[in-house]
């Protein structure tokens, strides 16, 4: 390996590691916005879209120079190539993690002492689990925790089935309220449950890069 190649990995490495960072952070806090109902919290977090959003395109830009400039192959190819994808992947988190912090400010509003339908916290546990299960795998390029991620999909996405039934009775049980304040829950669930898509798809990436193999399609029980 050329070492201009060699440096050219190196600092996509730091640049995706931060971008995963600042994805992490901001879904963390707009998380916590959500479930205190925190209106700065969630303002911070729609604010920082803006950064991620430049460090997205200079990342794509870095792997574009990469490929024209180095024409790598093998190992190295797969890894820019896997890195421009986690780069969207982690982009998409960011944006889906500004939906719940809007969300959160519109229920603030609506919210009159009202139950919440499902139990949010615990959906909201278990997507921040996978996001740092593969920030873990990123940094240490540990597949065992990339296989583990691609595992709990799939109790995210029954969380994500479950709820909509749940959202269904609250608002047969209170159809004299307020039904918007409910109707705003299934946008959560939908975006905490694209947030586990797109966190899978990191994973997967992460494993194409280490082991050479596309696990997207397998048939193994984590679909």
């Amino acid at each position: 390996m050329g070492v201009h190649l060699l440096t050219e990995l190196e600092r996509l490495k730091t640049m995706i590691t931060k971008l995963a960072h600042m994805v992490s952070h901001d879904l963390e806090d707009a998380i916590e916005a959500l479930l205190k109902r925190d209106c700065d919290l969630a303002r911070q977090v729609i604010a920082n879209d803006d950064v991620i959003d430049r460090l997205e395109i200079d990342i794509e830009e870095e792997c574009l120079k990469a490929l024209a400039l180095y024409q790598p192959v093998a190992v190295d190819l797969r890894y820019i190539v896997a890195v421009i994808k986690l780069n969207s992947d982690l982009e998409r988190i960011g944006d889906l993690a500004v939906n719940i912090a809007e969300v959160s400010l519109i229920l603030i509003d609506k919210d009159h002492g009202y139950q919440d339908p499902f139990d949010v916290r615990q959906m909201c546990a278990g997507v921040k689990q996978m996001v740092e299960n593969v920030l873990k795998a990123l940094i240490h390029s540990n597949t065992a925790q990339a296989y583990e991620v691609l595992t709990m999909d799939k109790s995210i996405n029954e969380m994500h089935r479950r709820n909509y039934l749940l959202v269904e009775e609250a608002i047969k049980n209170n159809c004299d309220r307020d039904i918007g304040f409910y109707l705003y829950f299934i946008s959560i669930s939908r975006y905490l449950e694209r947030i586990g898509d797109h966190t899978k798809n990191i994973a997967e990436d992460i494993i194409y890069t280490m082991e050479g193999k596309i696990v997207r399609h397998s048939r193994r029980n984590w679909a």
